[in-house]
């Protein structure tokens, strides 16, 4: 009698826990479960990040027509083709949509043009729109001081919807965005945000933020840390037009920085200037080019010196409002552009060839 009742309570026991186990499954989606494709503001939201710059939703805006507006400066809406942003320019003149550095904490202007050897991608003046969002500041350093009687200058520092409406007044010359055509560019940028795959994390960094997300006290330290992991500001100094002096003919033996000087020729200067595409000065990937080029760059703060333009810029001239924007030293230094003349000067002495 008494080993009966014994299994009746051990029978009794099993159904309670196996009624419980039923009714209280584990959870499919494990709180501290993220992955390198993980988007970096979804990981940082888990970890109680708020201020995520998300594109409002509506009927007409779309990252499929953000995208459009981006590369072909236009879109559609109802069916019918939008006014062009800019006579001029698209935003993929001046910026990339791409990864601009293996490691983006790295952003200096030799971890840039190395990336750019690597991988064949444009060397442009402006910061890449690839993780913008992750940024928290824009119109960085001599930027800011540039504008700084402009009255809007001071949000567009700050919040990215002004920013991108910014950008396209003073560097495109665009018309007015309406608002379903920013929160469509707003919405592609999400598309190109940062992922934990973009960042340099260790197997015990992941680790370490599996462990943050369990633990309230530990997930600032961990935003704090994820965000040291990428630039959440691009910085930008405003350079001098150097003097020109002829270079030691040692340097034309070094191939290193003749190859960096083809790098910024042919991804930089062609990508707006070859047949035309964003400007009206033309230039080809032939002798007379490199002598014109080499020239007019010995002649001290001559307009149309390689010197005067990547420092200067070109202003508006001839009725024709656009302009060639300067290269700051985080997207040119010094050595860079003494690299781009020791290449320029090189072909145009036969020196070297193609």
């Amino acid at each position: 009698m008494k080993l009966r009742k014994t299994l009746l309570l051990i029978a009794a026991i099993a159904i309670v826990i196996g009624f419980g186990a039923m009714t209280l499954p584990e959870s499919k989606e494990n709180i501290s479960d993220f992955g390198d494709d993980t988007p970096v503001w979804e990981l940082l939201e888990k970890l109680g990040m708020n201020g995520a710059p998300r594109a409002k939703s509506s009927a007409e805006a779309s990252a499929d027509k953000g995208s459009e507006f981006v590369h072909k400066g236009y879109s559609k809406k109802n069916g019918k083709k939008t006014a062009k942003l800019s006579k001029f320019y698209v935003c993929t003149t001046c910026h990339n949509v791409v990864k601009e550095f293996e490691d983006p904490s790295k952003i200096s202007a030799a971890d840039r043009l190395d990336y750019a050897m690597k991988t064949g991608i444009p060397y442009l003046q402006a910061s890449s729109f690839y993780g913008i969002v992750n940024r928290n500041s824009f119109f960085n350093g001599d930027y800011r001081k540039q504008f700084e009687k402009n009255p809007k200058i001071g949000k567009a520092s700050g919040d990215l919807r002004e920013a991108i409406k910014f950008c396209n007044k003073n560097f495109a010359q665009s018309r007015d965005l309406e608002a379903w055509e920013l929160e469509s560019i707003l919405a592609y940028f999400w598309t190109l945000q940062f992922k934990v795959s973009d960042l340099k994390l260790s197997n015990i960094d992941k680790e370490q933020i599996k462990k943050a997300l369990q633990s309230e006290n530990a997930k600032a330290s961990a935003i704090s840390f994820i965000q040291s992991k990428y630039a959440q500001a691009m910085p930008a100094t405003f350079l001098k037009i150097p003097r020109f002096s002829a270079l030691k003919d040692d340097l034309y033996k070094d191939s290193r920085r003749l190859k960096e000087g083809k790098t910024i020729f042919e991804q930089s200067c062609l990508h707006c200037h070859l047949n035309k595409k964003y400007s009206f000065f033309s230039l080809e990937n032939e002798l007379l080019t490199f002598k014109a080029m080499e020239k007019a760059t010995r002649s001290e703060n001559y307009i149309f010196s390689m010197y005067y333009l990547t420092r200067e810029g070109l202003p508006p001239r001839m009725g024709h409002k656009s302009a060639m924007p300067l290269f700051t030293a985080e997207k040119l230094s010094p050595e860079q552009l003494e690299s781009l003349y020791l290449y320029v000067s090189a072909r145009a002495s036969k020196k070297i060839k193609d």
